[in-house]
Formats: C-alpha cells, structure tokens, sequence
C-alpha cells in the first residue's frame, strides 16, 4: 500500500471506529429504564419537552400583592 492511499484508509476507519463507539454508548446509556424514558420523550413527535408537560400540569403559585 502506498502513503497516499494510507490516509485515507486510515480516516474511513478512524470514522468507522468512532460510529462504533457512538452506538455502543447510546446502547449503554439506554441501559437504564429513567434513560429510555427520556430518549422517548427527545425522539416523541410532541414537540414540548416534558419539562414545559410538567409545567403546564402544575398549578401556578398564588399572586402576591405588588410591592409599594
């Protein structure tokens, strides 16, 4: 193999690896039961995330009187 063949062979499989290694970790971190449930909240066609659902769910603190 020549050194200008080397290179590129050398970053196609530095990128593989990388990609390799980028599913291994997402699988990893789907491990978790708290960890899907936040990835199906992401990838959900609902557009709001579940933190404004949950805010939207609670109800608001009383209004205070304004300062003087």
């Amino acid at each position: 193999m020549s050194w200008d063949a080397l290179l590129p062979s050398l970053m196609f499989m530095t990128i593989g690896i990388v990609l390799i290694a980028a599913i291994i970790q997402f699988a990893m971190f789907l491990r978790r039961k708290r960890n899907r449930e936040a990835a199906a909240n992401a990838f959900h066609a609902d557009e709001r995330s579940a933190l404004a659902r949950k805010a939207e769910e609670t109800t608001a603190p009383p209004e205070r009187p304004p300062r003087r």
